[in-house]
C-alpha cells in the first residue's frame, strides 16, 4: 500500500522548490545584467583587460563589466590581486580613475593605505595621471621608490612615478627639490627623463637652470642631449646658462651639438657661433642629428645675412633620402627667406618630389620666400592639378600671396570646400575670402559651407562671404 504524502508536506517541499528556483532565476538574471558568471569573474575581468591593451575603448569595457557600480567592484579586486599581470592591473587602476566617477577615486584612495608597495603605487600612479592633486597620493608615490619595488627594472617606476608627480600639477619647492635628487641619479635613464621633464617645470627657478647647467656635463649623451632641449624650452631665462651652452657646442656628441646650438640660439639669439654647429650637423652622417638640424632652423633661424649662409646645404638637404628631413629643408628656406634663385629652382624640383608631403612644404615655402619665388609660378599652377588636396590648396595659397592669377586659383579653391578633410575645407574657405570680390564665384559653394557640421569651416565661411561682398568686419 502506497505511502502517502501529507499536504503539509508537499506545500513545503513546493515551497523550497521555488525557493531554489528563485535564487537560480535570481542569479542568472545578475549575470546577464553584468555579463560575468558570479564564480568566474576575475577571469572574465582578465579578458576584458587583456582587450582594453589592443583594442577595447575604457568606456566600453565598463560597459561590459555591467556599468560604473558592478565594474567598480570588480576592478577595486582585480587590482589588489597580486597574481595577476602588472599591465592588467594597470589598466584596471586607470579605468577605475577615469571611467568610475568619484566612486572609483574613492576605492584607489582607500588602497593608498595598503600594506602592498605595488598597489600603493597603482592607486598613485592612476589617481596622479587623472590630475587628482591629492597631496597623499604625492607622498605615497615618493614613499614606494624604489626599494620597496620588485626587480627588475627598479627604474621604469622611478620614471613612472616623476611623471605622476609632474602631470599632478604640484609645484612648490619639495617638489623641485625632489626633481632635482632625481637629477643626480646613478641610473642615465633617470636622469635624462628628470631634465626632459624639467625643461617643462614652470615657474623657472635659479636652481632648476644650475642644476640643468650641471647636467650639461653628464658622462651619458642622453641626459647631456635632454638637459640642452630643457634649457631649449625654458628660453631667454635660461641666461645664466650661456657658458656651459657655448662649451657644449664642441660636445663629442653631434645630437648634443645641435640641441645645445638651438639652446644657445634661443637664449642668446647669437647666431655667429650657432649656425656653424648646424651646418656640420647637416652634414653629419646620421639622418637622426640631420633631422635636428634641420628642424632647429625651421623654427629659429631668421632672415639674417648670417642665416642665409645656411641655405646652399638646406638646398642639399632637399635631396636627402629621408622624406622628414626635405620636408624640414624645404620648410627651414620658407623660413629663413632668400635672394637666391637657385634655392627658388630647387623648390620648383620640390614641387616633382613623390611625396606630397615634401610638395605641400614646397609650395608653402615658395609664397613664404616673397617675390623673388615669381619665376616659379608656372610650377605652382601645375600642380593646381595635383591628386593631393594639401598640395593643391598649399599653391594656390602662394599663388595668391604672390599676387598673380589670384581669380584663376578660384575654381581649385572651391572644389576644396567639398572635400571629407574639415581642415581643407575651412583654409580654403579663408584663401578665397583673402581673394575678396574676385572669388564671387564661389559664393553658392560657400552659402552651402555655411550649413558644414564643422563650426571653424562655418565661421570661414562667413567671414569669407563678407569679404568677397565687400562687408565691413563686425556688420
Amino acid at each position: 500500500m502506497p505511502v502517502k504524502v501529507s499536504m503539509k508536506r508537499r506545500g513545503l517541499w513546493a515551497t523550497i522548490a521555488l525557493v531554489v528556483l528563485g535564487l537560480v532565476i535570481a542569479g542568472a538574471f545578475k549575470w546577464a545584467i553584468s555579463g560575468i558568471p558570479p564564480h568566474d569573474s576575475m577571469v572574465y575581468v582578465g579578458k576584458i583587460m587583456r582587450k582594453v591593451q589592443v583594442e577595447m575603448r575604457r568606456d566600453e569595457a565598463v560597459s561590459k563589466l555591467g556599468g560604473i557600480e558592478p565594474a567598480t567592484r570588480f576592478l577595486s579586486r582585480y587590482v589588489s590581486l597580486p597574481e595577476i599581470p602588472h599591465t592588467e592591473r594597470v589598466q584596471a587602476a586607470c579605468i577605475l580613475a577615469s571611467h568610475c566617477g568619484d566612486q572609483g577615486k574613492e576605492l584607489l584612495r582607500s588602497k593608498l593605505d595598503s600594506p602592498d608597495a605595488s598597489i600603493r603605487l597603482l592607486a598613485a600612479t592612476a589617481l596622479g595621471n587623472s590630475n587628482c592633486r591629492d597631496a597623499k597620493v604625492m607622498l605615497v608615490v615618493w614613499s614606494t621608490l624604489p626599494e620597496e619595488l620588485p626587480p627588475p627594472p627598479p627604474w621604469r617606476d622611478t620614471i613612472e612615478c616623476l611623471t605622476v608627480l609632474f602631470n599632478s600639477g604640484a609645484r612648490g619647492p619639495d617638489v623641485v627639490s625632489t626633481f632635482l635628487l632625481a637629477l643626480g641619479d646613478p641610473d642615465a635613464k633617470i636622469r635624462a627623463q628628470t631634465a626632459n621633464l624639467l625643461g617643462c617645470l614652470e615657474p623657472v627657478t635659479d636652481s632648476v637652470v644650475k642644476g640643468l647647467v650641471i647636467a650639461l656635463d653628464d658622462a651619458s649623451a642622453d641626459v647631456r642631449h635632454e638637459s640642452a632641449e630643457a634649457l631649449f624650452c625654458i628660453g631667454p631665462e635660461a641666461n645664466e646658462a650661456e657658458p656651459a651652452l657655448k662649451q657644449a657646442l664642441a660636445d663629442q656628441d653631434p645630437q648634443v651639438r645641435c640641441t645645445a646650438a638651438a639652446a644657445f640660439l634661443r637664449v642668446t639669439r647669437n647666431t655667429e657661433d650657432a649656425i656653424p654647429v648646424f651646418l656640420s650637423c647637416l652634414a653629419d652622417g646620421n639622418p637622426d642629428t640631420r633631422q635636428w638640424a634641420i628642424s632647429y632652423l625651421g623654427s629659429l633661424v631668421d632672415a639674417s645675412p648670417l642665416a642665409k649662409s645656411t641655405v646652399p646645404a638646406l638646398m642639399k638637404a632637399l635631396g636627402d633620402e629621408s622624406v622628414s628631413i626635405r620636408v624640414g629643408a624645404a620648410d627651414a628656406l620658407g623660413s629663413i627667406g632668400t635672394t637666391s634663385e637657385e634655392a627658388v629652382s630647387a623648390l620648383e624640383r620640390a614641387l616633382r618630389d613623390d611625396v606630397p608631403r615634401v610638395r605641400t612644404r614646397a609650395a608653402d615655402a615658395l609664397g613664404r620666400i616673397g617675390p623673388i619665388a615669381a619665376k616659379a609660378v608656372p610650377s605652382l599652377r601645375k600642380i593646381l592639378a595635383d591628386g593631393n588636396a594639401d598640395v593643391r590648396l598649399e599653391a594656390a595659397g602662394s599663388l595668391i600671396v604672390l599676387g598673380t592669377d589670384a581669380k584663376g586659383v578660384v575654381p581649385v579653391l572651391t572644389q576644396l570646400l567639398r572635400e571629407d578633410n574639415p581642415g581643407i575645407r575651412w583654409q580654403a574657405a579663408s584663401l578665397l575670402g583673402e581673394i575678396g570680390p574676385s572669388a564671387s564665384k564661389a559664393v553658392s559653394a560657400l552659402t552651402r559651407l555655411l550649413r558644414d557640421e564643422n563650426q571653424l569651416a562655418r565661421a570661414h565661411a562667413v567671414e569669407a562671404l563678407k569679404k568677397i561682398r565687400g562687408e565691413k568686419q563686425g556688420e
